[in-house]
């Protein structure tokens, strides 16, 4: 299975983030106001398109789901699932995103009431939030 984090750090250090959203940043109080489920579709050169969600739940374990027949894998009609991947927690400069392996990205965090932004030394990228829940993220491919 692919490192999902490894592709969403080299995402948020390579990608053309926006500065601006079109309503208000809301200032995040607590994990819990990170909860929901992001749209972090790629579309490459080639306009082959990966479809690929984050969602990060209320304790800010983040999974990610990853459509295996897109036209970037063309591969079956699931999805490739991992579950509470990494994590992100608070710490006194911003947040933290956490793999298994321990290895870690420090990050700031905005939302809007469509959008998250993540922000590094470096970059800042914003996904928008998806209307997709939980189970429309099904079959799981390593089921079939």
């Amino acid at each position: 299975m692919k490192k999902l984090l490894s592709l969403i750090t080299v995402m948020l250090l390579t990608a053309c983030g926006s500065d601006s959203d079109s309503d208000s940043d809301k200032s995040v109080e607590n994990i819990s106001d990170l909860e929901g489920v992001y749209d972090l579709t790629t579309r490459h050169s080639d306009n082959e398109v990966d479809e690929f969600y984050m969602h990060i739940d209320k304790s800010g374990y983040i999974s990610y789901y990853d459509y295996a027949g897109d036209s970037y894998d063309n591969e079956g009609n699931c999805y490739w699932i991992d579950i509470k991947d990494s994590q992100i927690t608070k710490t006194n400069n911003g947040f933290r995103i956490t793999e298994r392996d321990d290895d870690y990205i420090d990050v700031s965090i905005s939302l809007t009431s469509s959008s998250i932004t993540l922000k590094t030394d470096r970059e800042n990228v914003s996904y928008p939030r998806s209307s997709r829940q939980l189970n429309d993220f099904s079959p799981d491919c390593d089921d079939i």
